[in-house]
């Protein structure tokens, strides 16, 4: 485990039959459990296109990806939640060494979100 390879995790909002719908609705990804990070540390929130600051993370048409990444081997949980829809979770099992210990291995830290705004 160096943290080279990345996971690409794709979010799709489905209807209460399982179908894709093109809802723009905020989509927040948090890893409950286990190792890993995303760019934005351990959550990633998708919003609707628009003019906050938060609006370039955006989730177009029901969908949005993000890339995932762990520095050590272990199991880790992501939850997927959205207000008013039903939740949803992935496991991804990262393989290698070093192992991650829960309450030993030092957690990632929350990285606050800053708006590129060009050169």
């Amino acid at each position: 485990m160096d943290g080279t390879d990345d996971v690409q995790l794709v979010v799709t909002v489905l209807d209460s039959k399982g179908a894709p719908i093109s809802n723009n609705v905020a989509v927040t990804l948090s890893i409950t459990s286990g190792p890993g990070e995303f760019p934005t540390g351990t959550s990633m929130t998708f919003t609707p296109p628009g003019s906050s600051d938060q609006s370039d993370i955006a989730i177009l048409e029901g969908k949005a990806s993000i890339e995932f990444r762990s520095y050590y081997a272990g199991t880790t949980v992501i939850k997927a939640t959205s207000p008013g829809l039903t939740a949803a979770t992935v496991t991804i099992t990262s393989q290698g060494s070093p192992a991650w210990v829960e309450g030993v291995t030092p957690p990632t830290a929350p990285r606050p979100y800053t708006r590129y705004n060009g050169p």
